[in-house]
C-alpha cells in the first residue's frame, strides 16, 4: 500500500490511549455515512470496478456482485491486429460497463503469493520499509523482483499481517496490454479477494497515484460544488436572518412611527395653542397698565412735589410739574417696578414757590413679571373717593306686597354694582390726589388760571 494510511495511522495511535473500540465505531459510522451521502461510495471499490483478467490471447471481463467475482464477458484476441484488439476491447468493455467504470486487472491465485506474518506492534509506523526488508526472509523473492500489498489482520501483542506478493512480470506485461487497448489500470486484484473490506491492490506505487489521481476528479468537484454551496449559505444565511428580522420589526416600527407622528402633531398644536395664549399676555405684559404707573409715580414722589401734566405714549412716560426736591427725583425713579431710565428731558427752571424747580422727567417703562401681568390687582377706592350724589326729592311708595317686603330688589343691586364699577378709575383718581396733586400757592394759581383751594387735574393720556 503507498502512500499514508490515515485509518492505520489512527488506530495505532487509539491503541497507545486505549480507544480502538471508539475508533473503529467511529469509522463504521462515518463509512455508512458517506455511502449515503456520495453515491461514487454507495458500493465497495471491487463492484465499482470491471475486472480485466488476460491469459495468452483471451481477455475475460468480471464484475463483482455480492462479495463474488462473475464473468460478464470474453474475448478471443489471436486473430486480431493491434487495432482491431484495441477496437474489440473497447466494443466489448462499453457492452459489460455501459456507465464509464474503473479499470482493473484481474490475477488468478496461483500467480499470487499469499503468506501471514507476525511483527512487533512498533513496526506499523514503517510497515511497508519493514516488510520491504524482511522480503528475501519470508519469501523466495527479492524486493527489486516483486509487487506486494499487505492487510493488518489483528493487532494484539503482534500486528499479525496478511501479505501478497507477485512477480514484477506477471503484472507489467498485462499492463502494457491494456494500455496499448486505451484502458487506464487503477488496481491490480486478487482472485478469491473480494470478500474482504480492504482488498489487495498490487499495483506499483508510481502508478497507484496516477490512478488515484485519476479517481479523484469527480469526489474533488463534489467536495468544491459543496464547499461552495456551504460558503454561498454561509454568506446568505446571516442576510437572510436580518430579513426575516427587519421584516418581523416592521409593523412595530410603522406603528412607533405613526405614534411619533401623532405626538409630533400634538406638540405643534401645544405650541400654537400656547403662543396664541401667552401673546396677549405677552403684550400686556410689555406694556403695563396705566394704573400701574400711576401708582408707582405718585408712591414715589416726595411730598413737596406735584405733578401738572402725566402723559404715557407707547413705552415712555411723562410728567411735568414742579418740585423743592429736584436733585433726588429721578434717582427715585429707579426703585419703580414699572418704570427705568428716569432722566430730565429739559433744564430746570425757577417755580412758582421760593424754592421750587420746574421740571420736565421722562422714563421708560418696563415689562412686569409674567405672575403680576396675569391678575394685577386694582387697590379699592377709599371711602372719601366715592361721588356724592344729590338728594332726591321724596317718592310716595307703594304699599308694599310680601314678595317685596322680605326679598331685595334684584334689578336695583345689579344697576348699583355697575354704577360701582364704572366710578373705580375716578376713585383711584381721587384716592391719589391728595399725594400726587398739591395746591398751588395764591399767585401761583392767579397765573396759571387754578382757582385757589382747587387741585389740579392730572391727565392720564394713553397714545397708541
Amino acid at each position: 500500500m503507498a502512500g499514508i494510511n490515515y485509518r492505520k495511522n489512527l488506530q495505532h495511535f487509539g491503541q497507545r490511549l486505549g480507544l480502538n473500540d471508539f475508533l473503529d465505531w467511529w469509522f463504521g459510522e462515518l463509512s455508512a455515512l458517506l455511502r449515503q451521502l456520495l453515491p461514487g461510495t454507495s458500493r465497495p471499490a471491487l463492484e465499482r470496478q470491471v475486472l480485466v483478467k488476460i491469459s495468452g490471447s483471451l481477455v475475460i471481463f468480471f464484475r463483482v456482485v455480492h462479495g463474488k467475482a462473475a464473468e460478464v464477458g470474453r474475448l478471443d484476441m489471436a486473430s486480431l491486429e493491434a487495432t482491431g484488439q484495441k477496437y474489440a476491447f473497447q466494443s466489448e468493455l462499453n457492452r459489460v460497463a455501459p456507465q464509464k467504470s474503473e479499470i482493473a486487472l484481474y490475477l488468478a491465485q496461483e500467480q499470487v503469493l499469499c503468506k501471514k506474518l507476525s511483527l512487533p506492534l512498533a513496526a506499523e509506523e514503517n510497515l511497508r520499509q519493514v516488510i520491504t526488508f524482511e522480503m528475501d526472509r519470508h519469501t523466495p523473492f527479492n524486493p527489486g523482483q516483486v509487487y506486494f500489498d499487505y492487510r493488518i489482520v489483528q493487532r494484539d501483542k503482534q500486528l499479525d499481517i496478511a501479505l501478497a506478493v507477485a512477480p514484477r512480470d506477471t503484472i507489467n506485461e498485462p499492463l502494457r496490454q491494456l494500455a496499448a487497448w486505451g484502458a487506464q489500470t487503477v488496481a491490480v486484484r486478487v482472485a478469491g479477494d473480494a470478500e474482504n473490506d480492504t482488498p489487495w491492490n498490487l499495483l506499483p506505487g508510481e502508478l497507484r497515484q496516477n490512478s488515484r489521481g485519476a479517481r479523484l476528479p469527480r469526489l474533488n468537484s463534489a467536495l468544491a460544488i459543496g464547499l461552495a454551496a456551504l460558503l454561498c449559505a454561509a454568506l446568505a444565511l446571516p442576510v437572510w436572518q436580518k430579513r426575516e428580522t427587519v421584516l418581523a420589526l416592521y409593523p412595530q416600527v410603522s406603528k412607533a412611527h405613526e405614534q411619533a407622528e401623532a405626538a409630533e402633531n400634538l406638540r405643534r398644536q401645544l405650541e400654537a395653542l400656547l403662543a396664541e395664549y401667552n401673546y396677549l399676555l405677552d403684550k400686556k405684559r410689555e406694556s403695563p397698565p396705566v394704573v400701574a404707573v400711576l401708582e408707582d409715580v405718585t408712591r414715589l414722589l416726595p411730598d413737596d412735589t406735584w405733578v401738572q401734566q402725566f402723559d404715557l405714549k407707547g413705552k415712555e412716560m411723562r410728567i411735568h410739574g414742579e418740585t423743592a426736591s429736584s436733585s433726588k427725583l429721578a434717582g427715585l425713579f429707579e426703585q419703580a417696578k414699572t418704570l427705568h431710565d428716569a432722566s430730565f428731558r429739559a433744564p430746570l427752571t425757577k417755580g412758582q414757590g421760593a424754592n421750587s424747580e420746574r421740571f420736565q422727567l421722562a422714563a421708560e417703562t418696563r415689562p412686569l413679571p409674567r405672575a403680576e401681568t396675569e391678575s394685577h390687582p386694582i387697590p379699592p377706592a377709599s371711602p372719601a373717593a366715592q361721588p356724592q350724589q344729590l338728594p332726591q326729592p321724596p317718592q310716595p311708595a307703594a304699599p308694599p306686597t310680601p314678595n317685596q317686603a322680605t326679598a331685595p330688589d334684584s334689578a336695583g343691586a345689579s344697576a348699583a354694582q355697575k354704577k360701582a364699577k364704572d366710578d373705580k378709575p375716578s376713585a383711584l383718581l381721587e384716592a391719589i390726589k391728595p399725594k400726587a396733586i398739591k395746591p398751588a400757592p395764591q399767585p401761583a394759581a392767579a397765573k396759571t388760571g387754578i382757582e385757589p383751594g382747587a387741585a389740579p387735574t392730572a391727565h392720564a393720556e394713553k397714545r397708541p
